[in-house]
């Protein structure tokens, strides 16, 4: 997308022009968060990982393991530590069930590899529609089929993305812990910075390449640190929300999925409130954005 021409999104029909930046961009993301029904697009982002669930953790351990490092059990002990211990019972469930595959050297695994690719990018490419509407653009009519393609052709290069960064962030944990013995209380304050930055490149990266618009690099990358810092925070005030609330007890078995569903809608909307002060602060500041060839701005 680099040779396509840029357009500037500038703070047409600012009603309040003489207030403090800060206050505007606020004003933005509020007026943004309800006029996109963010609670809907996280209430669908919900829904579709509930299908890519098993997929997507498949593919991670897969994936990892192909690089020579197993991280399973560190994949389940994350999951574990973003959304709770009975989230984590949930997937390692899930990958028991789900790893029960045939051999990958058969017609019948290889279909299944295909299954799974498929299946795990469908999250991705209900984010990338989430942003395009955040980001107030579309494709062009006729191009359904195109754009049904390059969602799930882009999904995958995110996923490929997500577990090297995931990958590094491991390295790095280790790294840290086998040259600096930390324990208590400082450890666990250095394992949440480094969380916390990992996160922010994550959500970066989500912004920068997933919707059909590029921003400028200084904008996601604001955002994406302001994101992560949300994130951080609402998973703290959703722990104590899912742990003194007992929202899974009236589900019986099916208890830890919905309190990994709860999770995963809380946690939506925290990410998408973070693009949509990302789209308020590029209108603010009349940032220029490179559309894709194949979309459109809406009406």
């Amino acid at each position: 997308m680099a040779n396509l021409p840029t357009e500037k999104i500038s703070p047409e029909n600012d009603r309040h022009p003489n207030r403090p930046l800060l206050w505007r961009v606020l004003l933005r993301t509020f007026n943004g968060f309800f006029d996109h029904d963010v609670l809907s697009l996280s209430a669908s982002l919900s829904f579709y990982t509930l299908l890519s669930f098993a997929p997507l953790l498949l593919l991670g351990v897969w994936l990892t393991s192909t690089v020579g490092y197993d991280v399973r059990q560190t994949l389940l002990d994350q999951i574990g530590k973003l959304a709770g211990s009975e989230a984590r019972t949930t997937a390692a469930a899930v990958y028991a069930s789900a790893n029960q595959h045939p051999s990958i050297g058969t017609f019948a695994g290889i279909i299944g590899i295909v299954v799974s690719v498929v299946g795990a990018t469908t999250v991705f490419a209900q984010l990338q529609i989430s942003l395009n509407l955040i980001w107030g653009i579309r494709a062009h009519p006729g191009n359904a089929v195109w754009g049904w393609l390059h969602r799930r052709v882009l999904s995958v290069g995110v996923i490929a993305a997500t577990v090297f960064v995931m990958v590094v962030s491991l390295l790095v944990s280790s790294l840290i812990g086998m040259l600096l013995p930390l324990k208590g209380s400082v450890w666990d304050v250095l394992n949440q910075v480094i969380s916390t930055a990992v996160l922010a490149v994550l959500f970066a990266l989500l912004f920068r390449y997933l919707p059909d618009a590029r921003l400028p690099w200084r904008r996601v990358t604001w955002g994406g640190g302001v994101t992560a810092l949300l994130f951080a925070l609402g998973k703290w005030v959703i722990g104590i929300y899912l742990s003194s609330d007992n929202i899974g007890g009236a589900y019986g078995a099916a208890g830890s999925l919905v309190v990994l569903l709860v999770w995963v809608y809380y946690s939506g909307a925290i990410f998408f409130f973070g693009a949509e002060v990302v789209h308020a602060w590029a209108l603010e500041r009349g940032d220029h954005v490179q559309l894709s060839q194949h979309t459109e701005r809406r009406d």
